[in-house]
C-alpha cells in the first residue's frame, strides 16, 4: 500500500507534496487529481442513487447483477486512482555529492555508452539529481525528479507514471473504462424499461411516440441524458488509452520512448515481448521505493557492511601494488587498478562481478534491488590519479588515444538487469 513507511523528506528536493506524516506523496499538480476525482464521484453518486435502485426493482435479477458489477469496479477504480496518485512511481534518489568522474573533471562527457543486447544505448548524467541516468529513466520537468522506467507525467493523476506505478495507473484506465461501459449500458436499459412502463401503465396501451416523450419529460431522465454522453466521452478517452497502452507493452515500450521514436534506429534492445513483457510489467513484484527510510537505512546497512568487509582483505593488495608499481612492474599497475575500483565499488555497497575485458576502459556490471545501479569507470583517469601524474601516449604507448577517446562504456545484463556474473553480460 501507499501508506506503509515513510518518505525521507529531509533528502528530497522535488516539486512532490507530502501528506499523513510523510506516508503519502502527491505530484505538484494534484488539484487534477481533485478534477479527476469529482468527474468520478459526481456521475458515480448519481448512477447509483438513481440508475440502479430504478433496475433493481424494475429488472430483476439484471438490476442487482449490474448492481454488484458497478460496486466492484468503483471500488478498484478508486484503489488504482489512490495508489497511483498517492505513490512513489519510481523516483531515482539524488546523490549528496558529484561523483568522482565530474568532480576531478568538471569537462567530463554527461553521455555515457551502454550496451544491451549488443545495441549502445546512450545514458545521460543528471545535473540536477547528480546521478547517472539508469537506461530507460528520465528527468521529469514538471515533478524535478529522474524516473526510473519514465513512461510519462499524467496531469489527471497529477503524478508521474514509472515503474513503480504503471501497475497501478494501467489497472486505473481499464477499469474506468469498463465502468463507462457499465454505467451508459445500465442508463439505456433504465430509459427503455421506464419507456415500457409508460406505455403499459394505462390500458389500452398508449404508443411508443407517446410513453417515449413521458420518459423525456421525467425527472430522472434528465440525469440519464447528462450521464450517457459524459461517460461516452470518458470512454473514447480511457479506452483509447486501455488500447494504447496495451499496445506499447507488447512491444515493450514506453509512452515516452514511442514518441520519442527512441529504437526508430537501433531496435528495441530490451528482449521481452508479447505476452513476457505484459507479464513482466502487470504481473511481478514492485521494487522497493528507494526514497523511503526503510530503503535508505537498508542501504546504508549493506554499504557499511560491505566496506568494513573489503576495507582490510584490500588494503594490502593495493598497498603492495602500489609498490610494485613504483617499481615499475606494469603487472602491479594493472593490479593495482583492479584492487582500487573493488575497493571503490564495494564502499558503495554494490557486490562486483567485472567480466573480462581487453578494451582500454574497465567495464563493469553493478546489479542492485532493481538493477539499475550504474558506474562507468575510466581506467586512464584512475591510473593518472593513483600514479600522480598525466602519461601521454608517447610516454607509454599502452596509453594510445587516451586523450581522444570521448566516452566511457559499459556494459549491462539482459532482463531488467539481475544477472552478478560474468556469464551474464551482454
Amino acid at each position: 500500500m501507499g501508506t506503509r513507511g515513510r518518505y525521507r523528506v529531509s533528502r528530497f528536493y522535488g516539486r512532490n507534496k507530502f501528506l499523513c506524516g510523510e506516508r503519502l506523496m502527491v505530484g505538484p499538480d494534484w488539484k487534477g487529481t481533485v478534477v479527476t476525482a469529482v468527474c468520478i464521484i459526481v456521475p458515480a453518486v448519481l448512477y447509483f442513487t438513481i440508475t440502479l435502485p430504478y433496475l433493481i426493482t424494475r429488472w430483476v435479477p439484471g438490476g442487482t447483477i449490474l448492481a454488484s458489477i458497478s460496486a466492484v469496479l468503483l471500488v478498484l477504480v478508486a484503489i488504482s486512482m489512490y495508489l497511483t496518485a498517492t505513490g512513489d512511481p519510481g523516483i531515482l534518489p539524488r546523490s549528496p555529492e558529484v561523483p568522482d568522474e565530474i568532480l576531478r573533471n568538471p569537462a567530463h562527457p554527461r553521455e555515457r555508452i551502454v550496451y544491451v543486447d549488443q545495441t549502445p544505448i546512450t545514458t545521460k548524467y543528471c545535473e540536477t539529481c547528480r546521478i547517472w541516468r539508469p537506461p530507460r529513466a528520465s528527468h521529469c520537468a514538471t515533478c524535478n525528479n529522474c524516473v526510473d522506467r519514465f513512461d510519462h507525467h499524467c496531469p489527471y493523476l497529477g503524478t508521474c507514471i514509472g515503474r513503480r506505478s504503471y501497475r497501478s495507473f494501467y489497472l486505473f484506465v481499464v477499469t474506468a473504462a469498463l465502468s463507462c461501459v457499465l454505467v451508459i449500458t445500465a442508463c439505456i436499459i433504465h430509459l427503455v424499461t421506464k419507456t415500457v412502463d409508460f406505455r403499459n401503465a394505462t390500458s389500452p396501451p398508449t404508443s411508443v411516440t407517446s410513453a417515449l416523450k413521458s420518459t423525456l419529460t421525467d425527472g430522472g431522465t434528465a440525469v440519464q441524458l447528462a450521464i450517457i454522453p459524459f461517460c461516452f466521452l470518458a470512454f473514447l478517452f480511457t479506452g483509447g488509452l486501455t488500447v494504447f497502452h496495451l499496445w506499447l507493452m507488447w512491444r515493450n515500450v514506453t509512452t515516452a520512448e514511442s514518441f520519442k521514436r527512441t529504437w526508430a534506429a537501433t531496435g528495441n534492445p530490451f528482449p521481452d515481448r508479447g505476452l513476457r513483457s505484459i507479464w513482466g510489467l502487470l504481473c511481478t513484484s514492485k521494487p522497493p521505493s528507494k526514497i523511503k527510510e526503510t530503503y535508505d537505512e537498508t542501504a546504508a546497512l549493506a554499504a557499511r557492511d560491505a566496506a568494513d568487509a573489503v576495507t582490510a582483505a584490500t588494503a594490502a593488495s593495493v598497498a603492495a601494488a602500489a609498490a610494485a608499481v613504483a617499481a615499475g612492474d606494469l603487472r602491479g599497475e594493472e593490479e593495482s587498478l583492479a584492487a582500487r575500483e573493488h575497493r571503490k565499488l564495494a564502499l558503495n555497497g554494490h557486490p562486483i562481478h567485472p567480466p573480462g575485458s581487453t578494451g582500454s576502459d574497465y567495464v563493469s556490471s553493478i546489479p542492485s534491488s532493481t538493477g539499475h545501479s550504474l558506474y562507468a569507470v575510466d581506467k586512464d583517469e584512475d591510473e593518472d590519479e593513483l600514479m600522480g601524474r598525466n602519461r601521454s601516449s608517447s610516454q607509454n604507448p599502452r596509453h594510445r588515444g587516451y586523450n581522444t577517446r570521448p566516452q566511457a562504456r559499459v556494459m549491462l545484463p539482459l532482463r531488467g538487469y539481475g544477472g552478478v556474473g560474468p556469464n551474464d553480460m551482454v
